[in-house]
């Protein structure tokens, strides 16, 4: 009696459960792409900008793939077919994931793509379902029929924060007109933390699109490679409306990180069309000041006095005092020893 009410129960659950999805059929290697965005790029005089190099990221995969994928052809344009049942890192067509695109012109600003998303499905069919989509399913929204396309972040150093969400369906082409802009040249002044210049420091200059994979992040592209100069500015040509990231490389100069980062980053990331014009670093190790402490009345200098100032900790806010005995010649600070510091 038992076994047959176990069995009963067996059955009944096995009733109750959800069909497995059907896996997606092989894909011939001969046929078309199920969908396809085709790039169509003009210069600023509305004439065909022809071969631009464009590069692909895919921002949200197990796989990241990134890097150039060609050029524009002799009327500025450039396809990218997608199709089913390919992994996003399949070097003929795309499978499922989230793409962006950047075009690279040499004398102009570079232009970043919307966020286009693949799930392998035609419009109408469902959207983020388990055996379609991989781990999509922060994106099915983009797939419904009401959505605006407009993202929901909005800090200006964030790649995340430009663009709109484009769902892809199959048998659906869509096409990214880009005109480009000649851009502005400008300044930056690197600074501080204390708005001290940064002189003579070599810097890295990208842009990172912050491809976020469950195997950390990726999408950083290069642009160029400088130096500041002794008043700590530096020259950047063709200047677009995105994020660029900018990093010091340590030396000689010191080690310098993203201020006030949740956590260390050597990096930060800026906007200069939207962020103003200066970039402000972290400095890790520590400066030292020479100055005289003199009479106020006879303007005499003063041997063997105590300072006391503030000291901050290398990677956290607080703040601490220490003391400083001045020497009798050149009155400059000397280092105060532990038992000399003020809470």
């Amino acid at each position: 009696m038992f076994h047959m009410a176990l069995g009963f129960i067996v059955s009944l659950f096995a009733a109750t459960q959800a069909p497995e999805p059907a896996p997606i059929p092989p894909v011939d290697p001969a046929a078309p792409p199920a969908v396809r965005i085709t790039i169509e790029a003009n210069l600023p005089d509305d004439t065909p900008a022809t071969d631009i190099p464009v590069y692909e990221v895919g921002l949200d995969r197990g796989y990241i793939r990134y890097g150039e994928i060609g050029k524009t052809d002799a009327v500025g344009h450039f396809t990218i077919p997608f199709q089913r049942g390919r992994e996003s890192d399949d070097a003929k067509s795309r499978g499922y994931g989230l793409y962006r695109y950047v075009l690279m012109p040499p004398a102009h600003a570079w232009a970043v793509s919307d966020f286009y998303c693949w799930n392998e499905y035609p419009e109408g069919g469902p959207a983020a379902q388990p055996g379609g989509v991989g781990n999509l399913y922060a994106y099915d929204t983009w797939f419904a029929p009401d959505y605006d396309g407009q993202l929901k972040a909005t800090d200006p150093a964030d790649n995340w924060s430009y663009g709109k969400g484009v769902a892809l369906f199959a048998g659906k082409d869509v096409k990214w007109p880009v005109r480009l802009k000649v851009g502005e040249s400008v300044e930056l002044t690197v600074v501080d933390q204390d708005g001290l210049y940064i002189p003579e420091a070599e810097l890295n200059i990208g842009i990172d699109l912050r491809a976020r994979t469950r195997t950390g992040y990726g999408g950083y592209i290069p642009i160029t490679y400088t130096r500041t100069n002794g008043k700590g500015v530096v020259r950047l040509d063709h200047a677009g409306d995105f994020a660029y990231n900018f990093a010091i490389v340590s030396g000689d100069i010191g080690e310098y990180i993203a201020p006030n980062a949740y956590y260390y980053r050597s990096d930060i990331d800026h906007n200069i069309a939207r962020q103003r014009s200066t970039l402000r670093f972290q400095r890790l190790d520590p400066i030292y000041l020479q100055f005289q402490v003199r009479d106020a009345d006879s303007g005499q200098s003063i041997s063997s006095a105590t300072t006391t100032s503030p000291v901050r900790d290398r990677l956290f806010a607080f703040s601490a005092w220490t003391r400083s005995t001045l020497d009798s010649k050149s009155a400059t600070p000397t280092p105060a020893s532990p038992s000399q510091a003020r809470p």
